[in-house]
């Protein structure tokens, strides 16, 4: 297996899919799955969108299958929010 780099902490796997997640109603978490080719199971992810929506936070992410990954949405606003579908980094640990 190959191993990169991250600020100097090694990392397994960098992925970049485009994710349309979809709407997280208001004060709530909302876990998501998604099919990415490369996810395994037994390795941590970080998941990082950059345009993420205002309001809305990234808690979790776990590879739940071969190629899925789940991850969780918080939402502490009093409005729903349907974040847009944009390119996620996911770095595997």
């Amino acid at each position: 297996m190959s191993y990169f780099a991250v600020s100097g902490a090694p990392y397994q796997q960098k992925l970049t899919p485009t994710i349309n997640a979809a709407n997280v109603p208001a004060s709530s978490v909302s876990t998501q799955a998604f099919t990415i080719e490369g996810i395994v199971p037994e390795t941590m992810y970080h998941v990082v969108a950059p345009a993420l929506e205002a309001g809305l936070f990234i808690i979790g992410a776990t590879a739940t299958a071969v190629d899925t990954l789940t991850i969780a949405f918080f939402n502490p606003s009093v409005a729903d929010i349907n974040p847009a579908s944009q390119q996620f980094n996911i770095i595997g640990f």
